[in-house]
């Protein structure tokens, strides 16, 4: 009689339990570490009414996250206690403007959770305010730092 097969594809036994992926804490996060950099979104036009018809509409272009971005921004609105609610606090009490020059003058490799959980709150709170912000981060590399550093810390 065939074995079922799990999501994973493997038939239930075939694993060692250690060579199954190790479920931590954060994971949900960490899975896009080293992949936001990878296409992090795209700006697109929007044409807005200027005074309510097409002929006075005037572009506005929006920023659309990609597939590993887009993923990264839910999983932090749905990994619970995560954000920092006192992420300025937090970088001022350590002498950290909160911007994207205070974002790229950390060295990431070695902060510690409080850190990080502020960086990462920060630059999702940010791009509120400045569009395509998460974007520029992810492009460059520098939000990706965060969920490596992130990993390290989460399998202690």
């Amino acid at each position: 009689m065939a074995r079922s097969k799990t999501p994973d594809g493997n038939r239930p036994g075939d694993c060692r339990p250690s060579d199954r992926p190790e479920r931590t804490l954060y994971t949900d996060l960490t899975r896009y570490a080293g992949h936001l950099a990878v296409n992090p979104g795209e700006w697109e036009p929007r044409h807005q009414n200027a005074k309510g018809t097409m002929d006075a509409s005037i572009i506005m272009p929006y920023f659309v996250y990609g597939p590993a971005l887009q993923g990264f921004v839910d999983a932090f609105f749905e990994t619970s206690d995560f954000a920092d609610l006192r992420y300025l606090d937090t970088l001022e009490e350590r002498g950290i403007e909160a911007s994207h020059l205070g974002f790229a003058s950390v060295d990431v490799g070695h902060a510690d959770l409080e850190l990080i959980r502020a960086h990462i709150t920060t630059a999702v709170r940010q791009d509120r305010f400045r569009e395509g912000l998460l974007g520029t981060l992810a492009g460059n590399g520098s939000l990706d730092r965060r969920p490596l550093r992130l990993k390290e810390l989460d399998r202690r």
